[in-house]
């Protein structure tokens, strides 16, 4: 359990919060991304709660499936994070692209 705290509250989650945050600017954007959050929160205690049981059902085959789903995601939002880093850095590159 120690373990898994930073994989949800840390720098990653933080910075994609804080990334989200800074896209949506009205009262109302906020407010879905702290609905979003909140989500989130009910199903990270639904699965801890239900991890005895989720671990049956899966068997090691599944768990490891999972997991390599789960970084293909985190993978494709550090890829997004990236571009748009560069995007920043260099407006030019996306009219050049056609963009």
């Amino acid at each position: 359990m120690p373990l898994a705290i930073p994989l949800l509250a840390g720098p990653g989650t933080m910075s994609t919060v804080i990334v989200y945050g800074h896209s949506y600017t009205t009262f109302t954007d906020h407010l879905l991304i702290a609905a979003a959050c909140v989500s989130v929160c009910v199903v990270v205690l639904a699965c801890f709660l239900l991890a005895p049981r989720i671990n049956r059902m899966m068997g090691r085959t599944g768990m490891n499936l999972l997991s390599r789903i789960m970084g293909l995601l985190l993978m494709a939002i550090s890829i997004e994070f990236v571009t748009r880093g560069l995007l920043a850095i260099f407006p030019g590159w996306n009219a050049a692209t056609g963009g």
